[in-house]
């Protein structure tokens, strides 16, 4: 344990810890009551839910307040306008109670055993500050496993020392995430200026704070996936990406990952030009990352999309 990790010892196990959960809402008419229902079905009841309305212009608002007529566990802090999700999230932080904060977005959903099962964990563990667990996919409704994500997870730390990994690799999903309040204050929150991979950035230094980190194989958490993607972002998210990158390259040269980490990211946006059957571009993504030598069992396994990228592309060309 850290020399400053956690909430005292003593009575770590046999506290009854109040719960903060964190939900930033925009325009989250359609889905917003699924998500609140399953926090109402959560059988650990000593919880807070914050939903922070980011100037939403639909009828968000109103579906909330009939949640809070029912329910004075839930509050809505209405902010005067849209600062994004970063902003959203620390406002809720700010105004938490809890000893522990958790995160749900306003389109996802948890199992109704998630916050009994982590805080379980987190008193059998004193020493773990932060923890996450396993996931699933929500698409039209329906539960899918994530497949493809979970092979690649298997060949990275999910628990224990975090760093340097997580420079480059974040496999910690921000919905099942279980954290002690006073660690996210002291790192001073998500970052505001970040448009994604905010989550990631968190986790870094958080990770450079404790080893204290806890990890749970059970699925307690559906990520709802938009049917279009990235589809009509994906220049954005690449510019994310690369932002996130150049704010810890120095970090990144002084552990010697500096070309890991540009592997993931021509491997990852390789794999999204794939799955938009562009395979010139991913076969371009590809090749950049077997460039880098990255001789590993995941940059192996990539070289088979690398080869079917070809493949394709050349059928394509043939049929045209």
């Amino acid at each position: 344990m850290d020399e400053n990790d956690g909430i005292v010892e003593d009575n770590k196990a046999s506290k009854e810890f109040l719960v903060s959960i964190i939900m930033p809402a925009f325009n989250s008419v359609s889905t917003i009551s699924d998500s609140i229902q399953s926090v109402l079905s959560q059988s650990y009841t000593n919880w807070e839910l914050l939903i922070i309305d980011d100037h939403s212009k639909d009828t968000t608002i109103q579906v909330v307040q009939n949640f809070i007529a029912i329910d004075n566990r839930i509050q809505l802090l209405k902010l005067p306008k849209n600062g994004g999700l970063s902003n959203a999230r620390n406002v809720g932080i700010n105004a938490s109670q809890g000893e522990f904060l958790t995160f749900l977005d306003a389109d996802d959903l948890w199992h109704e055993n998630k916050l009994e099962v982590q805080i379980e964990l987190h008193k059998q563990n004193p020493s773990c500050r932060i923890s996450h667990t396993n996931y699933d996919y929500l698409i039209d409704g329906e539960i899918k496993s994530r497949r493809l994500g979970q092979i690649f997870d298997f060949f990275y730390l999910k628990s224990g020392k975090l760093y340097p990994q997580i420079l480059y690799k974040n496999n910690i999903a921000i919905l099942s995430v279980m954290v002690e309040r006073d660690l996210v204050v002291t790192c001073e929150g998500f970052d505001t200026s970040l448009w994604a991979f905010e989550d990631q950035d968190l986790w870094v230094k958080i990770s450079k704070k404790t080893n204290g980190l806890g990890y749970l194989e059970e699925k307690l958490c559906y990520y709802r996936i938009n049917p279009l993607g990235m589809s009509s972002t994906i220049g954005k998210y690449k510019r994310a990406h690369k932002h996130f990158l150049y704010k810890y390259t120095p970090e990144l040269i002084q552990t010697n990952k500096w070309g890991v980490a540009q592997g993931v990211y021509f491997n990852y946006f390789g794999l999204q030009y794939y799955k938009r059957k562009e395979f010139n571009l991913a076969l371009l993504y590809f090749a950049k990352a077997w460039k880098l030598k990255l001789f590993s069992v995941i940059n192996l396994f990539y070289i088979g999309y690398l080869g079917m990228s070809f493949v394709k592309m050349k059928y394509l060309s043939k049929t045209k």
